[in-house]
């Protein structure tokens, strides 16, 4: 019962490894009945290829260059943020102060301020005199310019005296534009050079140079200068000569009524020209003199007499100096010129040349 239990158990096993025996025992029967199958095809040789070794070509060595180490980058430090600039401040530029007129009160007193002339601002009646009488009178249109004398200080009743073809009246200051030109000589700037100076009554030193403008100014509007001539010529010792004998006689008022004029000095020439060579000029006195002029005064003062010497000027024979005329300068104590005069234009320009000429002494005109 045990082994009949045992095969059957086992018969499934038994048979598979029967089957297997069998296809052996076929497949060994058929290579058997063809051997061919079994031969085995040996490859054919490879052929041996020979590679000729090519020899490797000199090399010189290189250098190498040292690689330098990269230098570490420096960190940056951050920059500080700059503060923003304020903006500037802008100051307000100052309206301009309007100029104001100076009053009359003011005018009066400070004769810095009057003007060498004034325009009448309405036509005013000026009297006509004639060998010191009254002979009619004249209407003076607007615009006509006078000259102004002095102001007079009377705040009630400002007034000036004027003088117009060497007749003086006594107008209102209204008719006048004394306050605009009194303006204009507040405003006006001044300057100041140097002058010359005078040796014992001749120039020696070079011609002389305006003064500072407000004492030009000053003088000019305060004082009155008038010279005259007092003598003429005479009959020589010979037929058709004739000599000059001049004296001068000057004369200074101060029309302002508050100021004096101290410390200046006057010098004045007298010159002649040569009959035949008119350019020819010789100066044959020179008078130099103090100036003192309180206010509301007047100086007078008469000059050396000069004489021109013997001269011919008509027939034959002409020769010698007659007179000419004179050139009159005031320095104040600073040697500053603050008036110049002559009889001539010609006179005047050649001032420079005149104050280098000594007494009797010639030079030629300008």
């Amino acid at each position: 019962m045990k082994v009949r239990s045992y095969w059957r158990s086992n018969s499934g096993g038994a048979t598979v490894w029967l089957l297997v025996v069998c296809v052996m025992v076929a497949l060994g029967y058929y290579l058997n009945q063809h051997p061919e199958l079994l031969r085995v095809v040996k490859p054919a040789p490879m052929a041996v290829v020979k590679i000729q070794r090519t020899p490797r070509p000199h090399r010189t060595p290189a250098v190498v260059a040292a690689t330098p180490e990269p230098t570490p980058e420096a960190t940056p430090t951050p920059e500080a943020t700059p503060e923003p600039t304020p903006p500037p401040v802008v100051e307000a530029t100052p309206a301009p102060t309007p100029k104001v007129a100076p009053d009359f009160d003011t005018i009066a007193r400070s004769f810095a301020l009057w003007p060498k002339q004034v325009a009448l601002v309405k036509a005013t009646v000026f009297p006509i005199v004639f060998a010191g009488k009254a002979a009619g009178q004249t209407q003076v249109p607007a615009g006509t310019a006078v000259r102004l004398l002095r102001v007079l200080p009377d705040s009630a009743k400002p007034q000036v005296e004027v003088e117009f073809q060497n007749t003086r009246l006594l107008i209102d200051a209204a008719s006048t534009d004394l306050v605009q030109r009194a303006m204009a000589l507040r405003d006006a700037p001044t300057t100041s050079t140097g002058a010359t100076s005078v040796v014992g009554g001749v120039a020696e030193l070079p011609s002389p140079k305006p003064a500072d403008a407000f004492a030009v100014t000053k003088f000019k509007n305060s004082i009155t200068v008038d010279v005259v001539r007092e003598k003429t010529s005479q009959a020589g010792n010979y037929r058709n000569t004739k000599e000059d004998l001049v004296v001068m006689k000057l004369k200074l008022t101060n029309g302002d009524l508050a100021t004096s004029f101290n410390g200046l000095t006057g010098v004045i020439y007298i010159v002649a020209e040569d009959i035949v060579h008119r350019e020819k000029m010789k100066v044959i006195g020179v008078t130099s003199f103090p100036i003192s002029l309180p206010p509301h005064g007047v100086l007078e003062k008469e000059t050396d007499q000069a004489t021109t010497g013997i001269y011919n000027d008509t027939g034959l024979g002409l020769h010698g100096f007659r007179y000419n005329g004179w050139y009159l300068r005031i320095t104040d104590a600073a040697d500053n010129v603050v008036f110049e005069k002559a009889t001539t234009p010609s006179l005047l320009k050649s001032a420079d040349v005149l104050l280098k000429t000594g007494n009797n002494r010639k030079y030629e005109r300008q």
